[in-house]
């Protein structure tokens, strides 16, 4: 005999209930999140990209992330090119199409650094890194970026969410992940400078902040701000969670962020390029742990935060990814930097199999 169906709202009680994300309202806690469409003509959105959206957004969706956008043109060519003012009336057309269907839209922006390989004439094009170490997947050796191009690199960041927020959007997601310029900044094994932009985690993560800061000064209080950042990007050499949990914890305490998007895997080697688009024999949930580890380390360095974890399963065929909402004050009380609370995360995420439900932590 087959087993009864157990109705949606049994199974993820928590899937259709509302939520906020800074000052946008959610009808649901299902997200299309951000992933390549390969829809744009001359570096803009066409029709295909408004329609293969506005699709998602008939479905159900409350939330559609759309893919990583250019904020420069050191960046790669194969990106929306959001540097460019005619990006907007291309960028209103997607909007309006979601908007129809009581969706909200969210933008991405990100530059490549050293993982720029791609020019609008199909020539390798000059890349820029923090320093002058390699790429292993692109085998790109990029220039170090000087201080004059990180300034506008950081305007460009500002300049771009604003164009997104003149075209309709909602907020934008910054990408701080998959060894992305941001990401590279962050790494101390990839990051080798010594000014003020390299060395101390804080120096580390000055780009980071200085671009949250320019898009927070170039958007109304109304429009969200987030990023997304590798909880693990799964390479050698790569990020590790115990360096991605003193990210967020600071960022969290900065309280400039609506929210954090934690995901795996990273674009600059083959062990971590696979988990930026999973395949299909890929366990659905395997970044839970990942995001257990993040949630729980906040939660250590910062006693009084009150975090909201939401897994949702993602439209693009990949694996869960966690909207961390950090729009709560923090105190600035920081505990000892021991990493016990690693050990007993790990334990909790080995012996309890996370299903597709939602996760609240106070």
């Amino acid at each position: 005999m087959s087993k009864p169906v157990r109705p949606m709202t049994t199974l993820f009680p928590k899937l259709f209930e509302p939520i906020q994300i800074g000052g946008i309202l959610l009808r649901n806690r299902i997200f299309s999140t951000g992933h390549m469409t390969c829809m744009l003509s001359d570096g803009l959105p066409n029709a295909d990209f408004v329609a293969y959206h506005e699709a998602r957004a008939a479905g159900g969706c409350a939330l559609i992330i759309t893919e990583s956008a250019a904020v420069h043109p050191t960046s790669n060519a194969y990106n929306v090119q959001l540097f460019r003012d005619d990006s907007i009336p291309a960028l209103s057309k997607v909007a309006d199409a979601i908007h129809r269907h009581d969706c909200r839209v969210f933008g991405q922006l990100g530059h490549g650094g050293r993982e720029t390989h791609s020019s609008p004439d199909g020539t390798a094009p000059v890349a820029f890194g923090p320093s002058q170490v390699a790429s292993e997947r692109f085998h790109v050796v990029p220039r170090a970026m000087p201080l004059e191009l990180i300034g506008e690199i950081v305007d460009a960041f500002g300049a771009a969410a604003e164009r997104y927020m003149n075209a309709g959007f909602d907020g934008v997601e910054i990408m701080a992940s998959h060894g992305l310029l941001l990401a590279q900044f962050l790494n101390p094994r990839v990051n080798q400078r010594v000014d003020r932009y390299g060395g101390s985690l804080d120096n580390r993560m000055r780009l980071l902040r200085e671009a949250i800061a320019s898009v927070r000064n170039r958007t109304s209080d109304a429009f969200a701000v987030g990023i997304r950042i590798s909880g693990d990007e799964l390479n050698f050499g790569g990020l590790e969670p115990e360096e991605v949990v003193d990210v967020c914890a600071r960022l969290s305490n900065d309280g400039e962020l609506d929210f954090i998007d934690v995901i795996g895997g990273s674009m600059t080697g083959l062990a971590g390029s696979v988990h930026v688009v999973p395949p299909m024999n890929v366990e659905p949930g395997y970044l839970a742990p990942v995001v257990l580890l993040i949630v729980a380390g906040v939660l250590y360095l910062y006693r009084s935060v009150y975090n909201e974890v939401v897994t949702a399963l993602p439209l693009n065929g990949g694996a869960y990814n966690a909207l961390l909402n950090t729009t709560s004050k923090f105190k600035n009380t920081v505990a000892q930097p021991e990493r016990t609370y690693l050990r007993s995360a790990q334990y909790f995420a080995n012996n309890n199999k996370l299903q597709m439900f939602q996760i609240i932590y106070h």
